[in-house]
């Protein structure tokens, strides 16, 4: 996950991270997964609306 976090922060195209939130959003509900692999990619959503935020108040 930090790694992703480290990735993420170097990002600064908008339509990009709404694209990774979007793609990740899908895979969330896929029935195969875990409730880990569940959370991780809640929390990865939540690390990319997180960024949005950031983005949007600078």
């Amino acid at each position: 996950m930090s790694e992703f976090l480290q990735e993420l922060n170097f990002i600064t195209d908008i339509s990009v991270l709404e694209s990774m939130r979007a793609n990740l959003a899908g895979q969330a509900h896929s029935a195969e997964l875990t409730w880990e692999a569940r959370n991780l990619i809640y929390k990865k959503i939540q690390a990319i609306v997180n960024r949005l935020i950031r983005l949007e108040h600078i």
